[in-house]
Formats: C-alpha cells, sequence, structure tokens
C-alpha cells in the first residue's frame, strides 16, 4: 500500500505539536515561579519560626532538617496517615503525633533533652512551605537574596 502525503495534515500536527511544547513551557514556568515565591515564604517562616533550634543541613539543638521529609515517609504509614502528614501533625503540634502513638514520633521525642515547640498558628500551606525551603535550602538563593556585598554610595564631588 502507498502512503500518501498530506501537507495540511503535516502542518496540523506541526503546530499542534510547538503549541503543546509552549504551553508546557509556560506550565512549568509558572510553576517555578510559584515554587520560588513559596520557597522565599517557608524560608520566612522558617527563620521567624525555627532556626533557633534548626539548620537545615547541620545538627542544632534539633536535627538537621535537610531530607525530613523522606526520613518521615520511610517511616510508614499509621492510623491511616502517611509518614509526610505526620510530620506535619508533629510541626503543628508533635505531642498529638507522640500521644497518637506514632513510632517515629515518639523515638523522636525521646532523641533530644528539650521538646520541640508547639506551632499551632501554622496552617498546613505555611507547614509546606517550609519543607519546601528545608529541602532545598540552596535552590533560590541567589534569587531570593540579590548580589552580596554592601553598597557603598558615592562620594559627592566638590564642583
Amino acid at each position: 500500500m502507498k502512503s500518501e502525503h498530506n501537507p495540511s495534515r503535516s502542518k496540523a500536527f506541526t503546530f499542534n505539536t510547538l503549541l503543546t511544547v509552549i504551553l508546557s513551557l509556560g506550565f512549568l514556568f509558572a510553576n517555578a515561579e510559584v515554587d520560588k515565591a513559596r520557597w522565599t515564604e517557608g524560608k520566612s517562616l522558617f527563620k521567624s519560626n525555627c532556626a533557633s533550634w534548626h539548620n537545615p543541613k547541620a545538627d542544632g539543638t534539633g536535627p538537621a532538617l535537610q531530607g525530613v521529609t523522606a526520613r518521615w515517609e520511610a517511616a510508614g504509614d499509621f492510623k491511616g496517615k502517611t509518614g509526610k502528614q505526620w510530620l506535619s501533625i508533629w510541626i503543628h503540634n508533635w505531642k498529638d503525633a507522640t500521644g497518637a502513638g506514632y513510632k517515629y514520633a515518639v523515638d523522636m521525642a525521646n532523641s533530644r533533652p528539650s521538646e520541640m515547640n508547639i506551632f499551632n498558628t501554622l496552617n498546613p500551606q505555611q507547614i509546606e512551605d517550609i519543607l519546601l525551603y528545608v529541602e532545598k535550602p540552596d535552590e533560590f538563593n541567589k534569587i531570593a537574596e540579590g548580589p552580596k556585598g554592601p553598597v557603598v554610595p558615592e562620594e559627592p564631588k566638590d564642583g
């Protein structure tokens, strides 16, 4: 059977493919902007609520937090909630997670001499934003902080 070339079909395919690529790139850039805004909000919330006890990359009074989501997810599901859901509960009010008997939460509570603060004013989106920041603390630093170094004003010229 002989195949015939149909130029209008070929042009339609090319146009549709190009349109799909353009829309996909636009979606990716829009998501990057949302992630940057959420990351920046998470960094701000982290600094005002968590930085006195935690560092994303190193142990302090509290444990290093980079990788915390994976650690809680690996701890597994319990009572119909995922490890990540238990992490969010822990951040909001750690006593709820330990009181429910979630083993990883109980182990975390017993791993440090000091208790974690209760953050019942943080809503679920704010907790997600904090986690976005601590998982990738350097992701948007150059964008969020701008150029490094002080800006020195020029001396007025006599004249």
